[in-house]
Order: structure tokens, then sequence, then C-alpha cells
């Protein structure tokens, strides 16, 4: 089965982490990608540019241009992996450097 693993983080939490802590974070981002890429290859997946950036689409048409993130979490990016079940899905999120994983299973359109 296929799951998303969508990394959620606070944009203003990391704005304001020191240039070492970011370094050490974006360090951690680079190993657990080698280790997926290793162990279960992503099908895809993205960092996704920040909220400020977003178009928000809403019934009846109206268009919304950020920055109007409703709450201070945003999905920063996202990976979908092949896993056998949830079990397996929430052991590979598990080790990801992300303060949060929202995981959720891929259904085919």
């Amino acid at each position: 089965m296929k799951y998303a693993l969508m990394f959620i983080g606070c944009e203003d939490e990391w704005d304001a982490l020191p240039a070492d802590e970011r370094d050490k974070f974006l360090a951690a981002w680079v190993d657990y990608t080698s280790y997926l890429a290793a162990s279960h290859p992503p099908v895809d997946g993205a960092r996704l540019a920040r909220s400020s950036t977003a178009t928000t689409l809403r019934p009846g048409g109206l268009v919304t241009d950020g920055p109007y993130a409703e709450t201070a979490e945003q999905v920063a990016g996202f990976v979908v992996i092949e896993a056998d079940d949830l079990d397996q899905a929430a052991a590979i999120a598990a080790t990801a450097p992300a303060p949060i994983v929202q995981i959720r299973q891929v259904r085919e359109m």
C-alpha cells in the first residue's frame, strides 16, 4: 500500500532558530532521506514552498493568495512510500526529524 507522510512544521519557529540549529536539522533531513532511499525508496516527495506563497481556492470561486494560513503549523513537505500496513508506515515516519508527521493512506483515483 502507498502512504503519504506529511511533515508538519511551524515556519515562525524555523525562522527563530539559530543558524547552527537549522544546519543540524537540515543534516538530520539529509540522513533521513538517505535512509529512505536505501530502505524504503519513496514513490514521490517534495519540500514545499513557504505557506506565504500559497494560493487557496474556496467554494464560490474565492481565491486567496498567502500569507493567510489558518494555523501556525503547516505542511512543509511530503513523501509517498510503499509500506505493508499502517504500522510499517508509522515506523518509517517515526524516524523522520519532523516535529509532526501526519500519515495517510494514498488511494488511487
